[in-house]
Parts: structure tokens; sequence; C-alpha cells
């Protein structure tokens, strides 16, 4: 008999299903920095009033959120180019990225006496985040352009 598969379990392929029509989302600036921001945004909003029913709602969404970006990321560090270096630099920036976190958001937390600046914190490093992202896009979108024609025409 072969083993029940939970819930949970059988929701997974359908979910990923769904993300990969919009994993390229993140790898164009302008749905990068709208993504990123809203992500920023509603984590400002979690720090500015943290009540129980807005930071539920708040952490909900940013798990849909976390989840989507994460698979993105793995999809395009597993699909393009050096795969085992992509993979491996993908997941030792999570890492650090959890790791370094949790001492930043404790030392702000507890310098300040309020528990609600671990979402500033957030919203600091997705905001960092973003704009190093952006401006290595917009580096790459110059890059793949070229250098400008040079007009033949003599004036």
């Amino acid at each position: 008999m072969p083993p029940r598969c939970s819930p949970q379990m059988s929701c997974r392929p359908r979910r990923s299903k769904e993300m990969i029509r919009w994993r390229h989302l993140l790898y164009r600036r302008t749905p990068l920095g709208l993504i990123q921001g809203g992500a920023a945004a509603l984590v400002l909003i979690m720090w500015r009033w943290p009540t129980l029913p807005i930071c539920s709602l708040g952490i909900s969404l940013l798990g849909a959120y976390a989840g989507f970006v994460y698979f993105s990321s793995v999809y395009y560090a597993s699909s393009s180019g050096r795969r085992s270096l992509n993979i491996g630099v993908n997941e030792f920036l999570v890492g650090l990225g959890s790791f370094t976190g949790l001492f930043i958001s404790e030392w702000v937390m507890k310098r300040t006496a309020n528990d609600a600046n671990m979402y500033l914190v957030i919203a600091a490093a997705l905001l960092i985040s973003m704009a190093v992202q952006l401006a290595i896009a917009g580096r790459l979108r110059k890059v793949a352009a070229g250098p400008p024609a040079v007009s033949r025409c003599r004036s």
C-alpha cells in the first residue's frame, strides 16, 4: 500500500505550477521594485501598527511573498549558467541573511526596548536588497545594450 500524502504535500506541485508562470517578474526592474517595495511597505505597516490582526495578515502575506521569491531564486539558480555555483551562492546568501538578521534584530530590539523594531530591521534589509538588485539590473542592462552606435553621417 503506497504511503498517503498530506494535503500540504499534494498542494505543493499545484502551487509550484502556479508560481512558475510568474517567475520572470523578479528579473525585470519594475516588477522587482514593486514586489520588493510592496513587501517593505507591508513590513513598515507592521512596524508602525504592531497589532495582532495587522501582524497576522502581514506575516501570512509575507509567507506567500517569501515562498515565491525563494522559489524564483532557486529556479533561476538551477536553470542558468554554472548551476552548482549559482545554487551554492544562493544558499549562502539565504543563510547569511537569516543568520545576520537574527543578531541585528536582537541588537536593535534590546537597544531600543521595542520588539516591533524588528520589523524596521526587516524593512531596511529589504530596501537595501532592492536597491542593490536594481543597481545590478541597471548595470547589466547597460552592458547588454553595448556601446552607443556611432553615426556615419557627417554634419
